[in-house]
């Protein structure tokens, strides 16, 4: 039996960014769910079970560092991925408040399956044999066994 699509929330204010992520996952048995708005990221939350967060820092209006106090002051416990093109610059800041490398994803994306590996991790998802369909699919299974 396949697993539910985990609901993977991705905000980011730059369009293209949201297009290939909510594209990939939707190939890769994802539901995402994507807002360029980030003051809309709380009201969405209430709306949809989200599994996960994908979540921009530097945005318009609402940056992700925002985000994340506002989560922690309303006791929301979903796992959160930051995805910046600035992590060099962020790092001090992030490890400040609890966020290692590992829940980093960096842009410009370059490799999906390391993108997979982390939310995999991040959502304790084992890939199922009915699931398997590619190469990558494959050593997950393998190393899942």
């Amino acid at each position: 039996m396949a697993q539910k699509p985990s609901t993977i929330l991705i905000v980011d204010d730059d369009r293209t960014v949201i297009d290939t992520l909510s594209s990939h996952f939707r190939r890769r048995n994802y539901e995402p769910i994507a807002t360029a708005n980030a003051v809309m990221v709380e009201e969405i939350l209430e709306d949809f079970e989200v599994q996960l967060i994908l979540l921009d820092l530097r945005m318009d209006r609402l940056n992700g560092y925002e985000i994340l106090r506002r989560l922690s002051e309303k006791n929301i416990t979903i796992p959160v991925l930051i995805i910046t093109a600035y992590y060099a610059d962020e790092k001090e800041k992030l490890a400040k408040i609890g966020i290692q490398q590992e829940d980093v994803i960096e842009k410009p994306f370059r490799d999906f399956s390391k993108i997979e590996e982390k939310i995999n991790r991040k959502l304790s998802r084992v890939v199922l044999p009915d699931e398997v369909g590619s190469d990558y699919e494959d050593e997950i299974y393998y190393l899942n066994r």
